[in-house]
Formats: C-alpha cells, sequence, structure tokens
C-alpha cells in the first residue's frame, strides 16, 4: 500500500508568508506572483518568479517560504531533483518552525513514494517533532509506522501506531492503525481472499496450493467480526513480498499486500 487512507497531500497546508520587510518593490512583486502562480497551479511560472527572487535574495525569513514553495512547484510538476534540492535548503536554514515542518513533510512524502523508507522515516519524524497536534500530524505518525514496517522495524511501527491512536483516536487514519496493532504482525504477505467462512477460506487456499502457491489461513477480527484471512509467503523484506504480489495476481487479480 502506497497511500494513507487519508493521503498527505503535497502541499502540507498554506503558507501566510512573511511581511517582506526590507525587500525592494520588484522582489515583492517576484514573491507575490510566485505564489499566486503556484496556488493556481501554473508550476513553471512559479519556478520562474521565485527563481528571480532567491537570485537576489538571501538570508531573509522570506527566501525560506520561497524555497518551500518553488520546492512544492518543482514536486507537483514531476521534477523531483529540483524539489529535493529545494526542500533541503529549506530545511537546512529555515528559523520558520512552521515552514521546516511543513518541507519536512513533504520531504517524507517525496522519499516515501520513491521507496527511500529510512530517509522518509526521518523526514516525518522530524516534522512531528515540531509540528502542531492537528491533522496531518495523524498520518505523519501512520507513514512513520508504515516506513518502520518496511525497514524491520516491527515493534517500533507498533509504538508509531499507537501514538496515532491515542493522539487522535476518531482521525482519518485511526482505524486503520487500530488494525495494525491488532494484527501485531512481523512480516509481510499477500492477501489472496478474505471470508467469514472457514470452508470458503479452504477453498481458496487448495486452489492456490494447486497451482503451486503454499497458502494458509489466518484468522482476524475485523469489523468486530471474525474473518478467515487467506495468505501466501512470510517475508522480512517489503520488496520481497512486492515480487511475490506479481506472481500471485496471475491467479488472484486483486490480491493485496498484507498487513
Amino acid at each position: 500500500m502506497r497511500r494513507v487512507r487519508a493521503t498527505i497531500a503535497l502541499a502540507a497546508g498554506a503558507l501566510v508568508l512573511a511581511g517582506c520587510g526590507g525587500l525592494t518593490e520588484r522582489q515583492r512583486a517576484w514573491l507575490a506572483e510566485g505564489r499566486q502562480a503556484f496556488e493556481q497551479q501554473r508550476y513553471t511560472r512559479a519556478v520562474q518568479q521565485l527563481s528571480r527572487f532567491l537570485d537576489e535574495v538571501a538570508g531573509k525569513p522570506e527566501t525560506t517560504e520561497a524555497l518551500y514553495v518553488r520546492g512544492m512547484s518543482h514536486a507537483r510538476s514531476g521534477q523531483r531533483a529540483q524539489a529535493y534540492n529545494d526542500l533541503r535548503r529549506c530545511v537546512g536554514i529555515s528559523a520558520n518552525v512552521d515552514v521546516g515542518w511543513r518541507a519536512q513533510v513533504v520531504l517524507g512524502t517525496l522519499n516515501f513514494e520513491d521507496e527511500r523508507w529510512d530517509a522518509a522515516g526521518q523526514a516525518y519524524g522530524a516534522a512531528a517533532k515540531t509540528m502542531p497536534s492537528v491533522p496531518p500530524m495523524d498520518a505523519v505518525l501512520f507513514r512513520i509506522g508504515q516506513c518502520y514496517e518496511r525497514t524491520g522495524r516491527w515493534t517500533e511501527a507498533q509504538g508509531s501506531y499507537r501514538a496515532a491512536v491515542d493522539h487522535f483516536p476518531v482521525g482519518a487514519n485511526a482505524a486503520a492503525a487500530r488494525r495494525r496493532i491488532q494484527l501485531n504482525a512481523d512480516h509481510f504477505a499477500v492477501q489472496c481472499g478474505v471470508f467469514s467462512r472457514r470452508e470458503n477460506a479452504d477453498r481458496l487456499r487448495m486452489d492456490l496450493k494447486a497451482n503451486g502457491l503454499e497458502a494458509y489461513v489466518r484468522q482476524e477480527p475485523r469489523d468486530q467480526r471474525t474473518m478467515y484471512v487467506v495468505l501466501v509467503g512470510r517475508h522480512a523484506s517489503y520488496a520481497e513480498a512486492r515480487r511475490q504480489l506479481a506472481t500471485v495476481r496471475v491467479h488472484v487479480r486483486d490480491a493485496v499486500l498484507w498487513p
């Protein structure tokens, strides 16, 4: 699963730009036009105007905000290398806590999408230390748990999921976090089917076995009912589970990764 139930948008909320004190009229115009172009989803124009601003202005609060918005513009237009560069520079020099955690959330999301789980977890963790205890913090905590799972740190993943539930018991990610806590998994597998009757699960298990796949049935509580989940494989590595998923989907088209 590559996305949290409530996806963290690349634009981690709106920023209120600083007062632009000490800037020339031309510099203020570039900054304002860059921000407006970003909000209008004209990302090439946003990069152009903000680049003009950054070519002339350094060491001011507006510099970090311009880097953040330009990094967002690069990210939204698929220029990932440039986005990483701007956002890392922003984090490195930002004295504005609000800008800093937002940039870390986006860095976490980019790294997560690029399957750099350690880097994603570090960026999300840095964001969680300074961001306010309101959404998207619940999604950040859930993503940290996923990063821990994908690097084999299952116990730490449980801690992150518990934090998401404790702080956001009715949040968008609460149900998914509770499920992870209940499962208390320590490996990945491929889920081939979920049934309310054991005999149906056994039937699929035997069909898969006939096709050379060593399936097994796991009993799980779901929606206050006992369900029978048909799984294939026990993988310590997320990458290995993904490879087996492709094989299983030849036989079960709607197979997904577990947990």
